[in-house]
């Protein structure tokens, strides 16, 4: 089953998706008992698996702690897991493709983008699953995806699909946004990796579409599953519904222009013709060129105030403060919501005042401008005159020199920095002291 996937990738691979590639991706295939094999890993084995008998195969002895169906990370790989059970193998083929999927999305996930994040799911314990409204609405909703699905013509499938769109979207104004949004992107994840496994446990489509519509049949009957578990039937029908009334091209489009499987179905069913049009007319009146040009230039000169400001924060007279807490962040427990300014590339002014808190790591207020900047990793303030600022190690005064030394249970005050730390390494140093978390 492995060999026949891995043989099929180059070819099955970017036609299920532009870029996947299921033969380049390592699969842990688990057997219980009698361990796990690792297929398709290059280079240096991870620690625990050794060479098999199995050619292409590394093997891990001893029962397999890990229980589920997924994609993983092994030395900083994305690696499909699976457990082989008593499937034939064209489910395996099936499973395969979809956690290999998983795997594909993890490495192409970028921030801001929806495809490769996933969904919340901690959401499923508020989701209303109690609900006979929301549940009678999420039926009429499978009923015309699956008439779209089996339309006979293309038009007939676009209007059964623009039916759908208009029953899920009225349905959604009813749910909370981040609900709704937790289903929009379990299909894309969890929707577009059954529709790998569609695709590749059969070879005629339309035999993929009729499977798909019978589960939507089923689904209203399994209410005792997870509700998470929808999402599988809706997203990967959605996406053979799009293959036909788009063709392929509608994959790029979503990624680049950030789409739901909804909205996807939304642009390629014209159901917002009215909308656009009503923007185009509005266009025509109000010259959105120039409005972007009026746009670029006020951003360009709200960078330079921002800039300003954070250069007049930290040119004041007295001893600046830098904590450096590295890629752990300090946390939150309290700000000036009128007077956090984000400064661009991971910077934010703190005008007025912060509450800095993360357990005993760090507790305490600068009731004074500071700059937040999370690339760098440092949190910096003009902390008053050098004679005014204290430093404390249980409870004895001490004065940092150059040389960073760890101390514990630190305390810092100022007239405008009031500071504890379980432990800090400190130095000061030509009107500036360093503080850095562990």
């Amino acid at each position: 089953m492995i060999a026949a996937l891995v043989s099929d990738g180059p070819t099955l691979g970017p036609a299920i998706w532009p870029g996947y590639r299921p033969d380049s991706i390592p699969m842990l295939v688990r057997f219980g008992e009698d361990g796990a094999l690792l297929f398709g890993w290059l280079g240096t084995p991870p620690a625990g698996f050794e060479a098999s008998a199995i050619p292409g195969a590394l093997h891990r002895a001893g029962r397999d702690p890990s229980a589920a169906n997924t994609s993983i990370e092994l030395d900083y790989r994305a690696v499909a897991q699976f457990a082989a059970g008593s499937l034939d193998s064209a489910a395996l083929r099936g499973l395969a493709a979809h956690e290999a999927f998983h795997a594909f999305q993890r490495t192409a996930a970028r921030d801001g983008r929806r495809f490769g994040q996933g969904e919340n799911a901690f959401l499923v314990t508020q989701y209303p699953v109690f609900d006979p409204d929301n549940d009678a609405g999420f039926f009429l909703e499978l009923a015309l995806l699956r008439d779209a699905l089996l339309a006979p013509g293309r038009e007939g499938a676009a209007r059964f699909a623009r039916e759908y769109v208009a029953a899920r979207e009225r349905r959604h104004r009813r749910l909370e946004a981040r609900l709704a949004e937790f289903e929009q992107q379990a299909e894309l994840n969890e929707g577009l990796a059954e529709y790998a496994l569609v695709r590749a446990r059969y070879a005629d489509p339309a035999d993929g579409a009729k499977r798909l519509a019978e589960r939507l049949v089923e689904l209203p009957s399994q209410i005792e599953r997870s509700i998470r578990l929808r999402y599988y039937v809706t997203g990967a029908a959605s996406a053979f519904l799009l293959d036909r009334l788009a063709g392929p091209e509608w994959k790029v489009a979503l990624v680049r222009e950030n789409r739901t499987l909804q909205d996807a179905l939304a642009e390629a069913t014209d159901f917002r013709s009215a909308e656009q049009e009503l923007l185009a007319r509005a266009g025509s009146r109000h010259r959105p060129e120039e409005l972007a040009e009026r746009a670029r230039e006020g951003i360009d000169r709200l960078r330079s105030s921002r800039r300003a400001v954070t250069d007049s924060l930290l040119a004041q007279p007295g001893l600046r403060l830098v904590l450096a807490f590295g890629d752990r962040w300090t946390g939150l427990c309290g700000i000036d919501p009128q007077n956090l300014l984000p400064a661009g590339e991971g910077r934010f002014l703190h005008t007025r005042w912060v509450h800095l808190c993360s357990g005993d790591r760090i507790e305490g207020e600068l009731t004074t401008g500071s700059v937040e900047d999370r690339q760098a990793g440092t949190w910096t303030a003009v902390i008053g005159p050098e004679s005014a600022v204290t430093v404390r190690s249980a409870g004895e005064r001490v004065r940092p020199g150059v040389e960073p030394v760890r101390l514990e249970r630190v305390e810092l005050s100022s007239p405008l920095a009031t500071l504890r730390f379980a432990a800090a390494r400190i130095s000061r140093s030509s009107g500036e002291l360093r503080i850095e978390l562990p």
